[in-house]
């Protein structure tokens, strides 16, 4: 079992501890912009892997914890790799959506190493 613990400044206040996974939910104070959509998106993605989410409010923090099972991975035949195969998009163009500099910039960098030459 591989467990991951995060904590966050502030508390959650009872009468929304119902709601905390639902979508469109923010504990937020408006200043930051978000979606509400995170802790949902990650109930359900540890639900997926058969995990356990939850999380435990007391004055002055929040601690979010998940755990999902480790699962062993098969064990690799030792030998020549496979050669990397090249992305295939038909002359299709890739629009890249990304705020984040950094990750829009590794991911044009991954479609370009695998374009054909």
């Amino acid at each position: 079992m591989l467990k991951f613990v995060v904590t966050n400044s502030g508390t959650i206040p009872e009468d929304r501890v119902g709601k905390l996974f639902q979508p469109y939910q923010s504990e937020r104070n408006y200043q930051l912009p978000g979606t509400g959509l995170g802790l949902f998106n990650t109930k359900a993605f540890v639900a997926q892997l058969q995990g356990d989410i939850g999380f435990k409010s007391t004055q002055g923090f929040t601690l979010f914890w998940f755990t999902i099972p480790l699962v062993p991975a098969p064990e690799r035949q030792s030998g020549p790799s496979l050669p990397q195969q090249r992305l295939q998009l038909g002359g299709y163009r890739v629009l890249i959506v990304e705020d984040d500099t950094m990750t829009r910039e590794a991911i044009k960098n991954t479609f370009r190493a695998s374009a054909p030459a």
